[in-house]
């Protein structure tokens, strides 16, 4: 099972650098890229320390991983209103908002290594050690939830304003966006002491696929990628495998684990 957890984390932390360094270097110029952009380095810089916890063999180490891996977790939020607003256009007056949404992010990011944060890790359920909330989590989560859910609300709300190509797109990346944080989200049930898993976690892969599916059909982001059918077949085998690979690993370590 650690090894399932582990290696969900390093895909997407692979995926989301590859995705964001193309649509990077793809327009450096556009507002639009640099904050898509920032948003997969914010995925990345969270899925890479995510890769470590389970394979940690002490607390001292579990904890390290835990608090390095909410660095990057603290801005994904706020990066993806940052990039909604660009992408609509609406940056002037949702301004206020995002200022303060990088505000909180930094003020969160300062305490990731105290108490306040992460008060202890101990054994829970089938894990060898998850987080215990120190007081300001609570809060975090707040802002973390609050920033998300407000991001999509905007591709919702502006969803019915626009037409043709963008509409198509707006409905990817919606997609994308809502499975990547519910499946990221899997990992907080436990720091309740509810026995659920982050079994969903690679889901936070999603936002990938979908980015890429919208630019490969839908120009997103006035990107032209001249790519024969054959390799998108081939992509689509690929990712359909390994999916497929992890599924029926996870399932064999949840119904023949006790065996």
């Amino acid at each position: 099972m650690e090894l399932y957890f582990s290696f969900s984390g390093l895909f997407i932390a692979i995926t989301s650098t590859i995705l964001g360094l193309f649509v990077f270097f793809k327009n450096k110029n556009s507002r639009t890229n640099q904050t898509f952009a920032l948003f997969c380095l914010s995925v990345a810089a969270w899925s890479y320390p995510y890769t470590f916890w389970p394979i940690a063999k002490d607390r001292e180490s579990t904890l390290f991983w835990f608090q390095l891996l909410h660095i990057g977790a603290t801005f994904t939020s706020i990066t993806y209103l940052h990039f909604v607003a660009s992408w609509l256009d609406i940056i002037k007056k949702q301004k206020i908002i995002i200022i303060i949404g990088y505000l909180l992010a930094a003020f969160f990011t300062s305490f990731v290594f105290s108490s306040y944060f992460i008060s202890d890790m101990v054994p829970k359920f089938s894990m060898r050690f998850w987080a215990e909330p120190g007081i300001l989590y609570h809060f975090y989560l707040f802002y973390f939830f609050g920033y998300a859910i407000y991001s999509s609300y905007l591709l919702v709300k502006y969803y019915n304003k626009v037409t043709g190509v963008k509409r198509l797109q707006m409905k990817y990346i919606f997609i994308g966006m809502v499975l990547a944080f519910s499946g990221g989200s899997t990992n907080y049930p436990l720091w309740y002491n509810i026995n659920f898993p982050p079994y969903g976690n690679i889901f936070a892969s999603a936002y990938v696929i979908m980015t890429a599916y919208a630019i490969l059909k839908y120009r997103l982001m006035d990107i032209r990628v001249a790519i024969k059918r054959s390799t998108i077949f081939s992509g689509v085998i690929i990712i359909i495998t390994a999916v497929y690979v992890m599924a029926a690993f996870l399932l064999g370590s949840v119904f023949f684990s006790g065996v």
